[in-house]
């Protein structure tokens, strides 16, 4: 339940930053900044940066929370999302009658090519991710292990107990 736990709370979060960065921050700045034609050519750039930043921290958390298998929890997390993000596709286009498609991006090659870089690009954030919260972890028990050692009381000789 832990593991469930820990990789929804790193999609939950890469979900939350995704939402506020990119259209609360980066359409804003593009639209003010850049031109029309040169804010859209620079849209899957700043796309791929925000799904790589995001991918990140949720990786990191989700190693971090994890009970075990720290780095497959951290990518569990990109996996889980496009999963997730088919699988809804889906259920609204049988459940809603739409005249969209939800494949309809997987139909030409440009389609295809920018899923897989996004896809990679959280693949990849999320393993980044999960190693140093893996490495975070590893520091803070550390960290813990060391205060406890300091705070256990000493035997009345004034040798260590054993």
């Amino acid at each position: 339940m832990r593991s469930f736990g820990a990789i929804l709370l790193g999609t939950l979060l890469a979900l939350a930053i995704g939402l506020i960065v990119f259209p609360g921050i980066v359409g804003p700045l593009f639209s003010v900044l850049l031109s029309p034609e040169l804010a859209e050519r620079m849209a899957f750039p700043a796309g791929a940066l925000v799904f790589g930043l995001s991918f990140y921290f949720g990786g990191m958390i989700a190693s971090y929370k994890a009970p075990h298998r720290r780095r497959m929890h951290g990518v569990a997390v990109a996996l889980i999302s496009f999963a997730t993000a088919v699988v809804v596709n889906f259920g609204v286009f049988l459940t809603i009658e739409t005249q969209n498609d939800p494949i309809s991006n997987f139909r030409t090659m440009g389609g295809i090519l920018s899923t897989a870089a996004l896809f990679g690009v959280s693949l990849c954030a999320a393993y980044i991710g999960a190693r140093r919260g893996e490495s975070l972890y590893a520091y803070n028990q550390s960290f813990i292990k060391r205060g406890q050692r300091v705070k256990a009381p000493k035997s009345q000789s004034g040798r260590k107990p054993r």
